[in-house]
């Protein structure tokens, strides 16, 4: 790819193709964290850490999922949020992702999080 000097796009691409090229543990370790990195379930994590989650994600997990090799070589799909003390990837398939919003009442028939669940979670984590 040749990118000529000032052009922003062609650097964006660029980039944007070297990154879609490492594995997600190779990403971490090139770019180093202060925070400890957490990889858990979903179901295993904690209430406060869920509800945390459900207000930073909205409109649901499916479309925010990212997927990466595991330490056995094996590919993974989680969703990735960022505390002030750890940076978690949360275990799921996309079917699980849909199915959390599904089945729970915190969230509307559209899956997004119903305004008084929102309403509640902002006065209570923000």
């Amino acid at each position: 790819m040749n990118i000529a000097v000032g052009d922003e796009n062609g650097f964006i691409a660029l980039v944007i193709s070297l990154l879609m090229t490492i594995s997600i543990v190779d990403l971490l370790k090139i770019i180093p964290l202060q925070k400890p990195r957490v990889v858990k379930d979903y179901i295993k994590i904690s209430e406060a850490l869920q509800e945390q989650i459900k207000l930073h994600y909205p409109y649901g997990f499916e479309k925010e999922l990212i997927s990466f090799k595991n330490a056995e070589g094996k590919f993974v799909s989680a969703l990735p949020y960022e505390t002030d003390d750890h940076y978690y990837l949360i275990r799921m398939t996309p079917a699980l992702a849909i199915e959390l919003i599904e089945e729970d009442d915190d969230y509307d028939e559209d899956g997004n999080l119903k305004d008084d669940v929102f309403e509640e979670y902002q006065e209570k984590y923000d």
